[in-house]
C-alpha cells in the first residue's frame, strides 16, 4: 500500500485573536529654563570679586598695624573726650629790674669793673662795683635771692663759671637790699696778687752823754 497516498489530516490553523498593544510612554528630560546657568554664573562671579576685595582690604589693615605712627600725647576727660596739653612757656623776665653787687675781692684793680661789664652784655643794667671787705679770695662766692627767677640764677651762674676759677653759690631767703651779691675771685688763669712787704723803719740810737772828769 501507497503510504504516500495516504491523506494526511489538514490541520487548520486558527487564528488567535491579536491583543492591541498598549504605547509605553518614557518620561520625558526636564527642560531647564536657560536663564538659571547664566544667574548662577553671575552669583559664582560675584563672590569671587567680593572675596578678592576682601582679602585686599585685609591686607591693608594688616600692613597699617605693622607700621605705628607717633601719636601726640593726650589726656582723658570724664573717659569720652580728649585734649591735648602743652606746656607754658616761661614768662621773659626783665633783667633791667635784677639788682647786682659787685666786690672785688681780690685785690686786683679792676676786677669789679671787668665783670660789671660781662654782666651788662647779658642785659642787666642796675649793677654796682665796689670792694669787698678781704682782698686775697680766690674763689667766686654768689648770693642769690630767694625770690630770683631760676632762669637767672642759672645764666648767672654758667656765666661766671666760664670766667672764674672756682664759683661758689648760694640762696638766701634773708637778702633784700640786692638780688645778686657777687664777690670776685680769681679769673681762670690769673695769679693772686703778691702781698706786699712792709720794710722795716731804723730806729736812731741816743749818743753817749760826756762825762766829768773829777777835780
Amino acid at each position: 500500500m501507497d503510504e504516500s497516498n495516504i491523506n494526511e489530516p489538514e490541520i487548520q490553523s486558527v487564528e488567535q485573536p491579536r491583543e492591541e498593544s498598549t504605547p509605553v510612554s518614557f518620561p520625558q528630560p526636564i527642560q531647564k529654563k536657560k536663564g538659571g546657568a547664566g544667574k548662577f554664573i553671575i552669583i559664582f562671579l560675584g563672590l569671587a570679586i567680593l572675596g578678592v576685595i576682601g582679602f585686599l582690604v585685609f591686607k591693608g589693615i594688616g600692613g597699617d598695624s605693622a607700621s605705628p605712627t607717633a601719636t601726640p600725647s593726650v589726656e582723658s576727660i570724664s573717659g569720652s573726650e580728649t585734649v591735648v596739653t602743652e606746656t607754658p612757656s616761661p614768662e621773659p623776665v626783665d633783667k633791667e629790674t635784677v639788682s647786682i653787687k659787685v666786690e672785688n675781692g681780690t685785690g686786683i684793680a679792676g676786677e669789679a669793673g671787668f665783670l660789671q661789664g660781662i654782666l651788662a652784655s647779658l642785659g642787666f643794667t642796675k649793677i654796682e662795683v665796689g670792694n669787698a671787705d678781704s682782698s686775697d679770695n680766690t674763689e667766686t662766692q654768689v648770693t642769690f635771692s630767694a625770690d630770683l627767677s631760676q632762669a637767672v640764677i642759672d645764666e648767672i651762674t654758667k656765666k661766671l663759671e666760664s670766667v672764674y676759677e672756682t664759683v661758689r653759690t648760694k640762696t638766701s631767703s634773708s637778702q633784700t637790699s640786692n638780688d645778686v651779691i657777687i664777690t670776685t675771685g680769681l679769673k681762670k688763669g690769673a695769679t693772686p696778687k703778691p702781698a706786699v712787704e712792709e720794710s722795716p723803719i731804723a730806729s736812731s740810737s741816743p749818743s753817749p752823754s760826756p762825762t766829768s772828769s773829777p777835780n
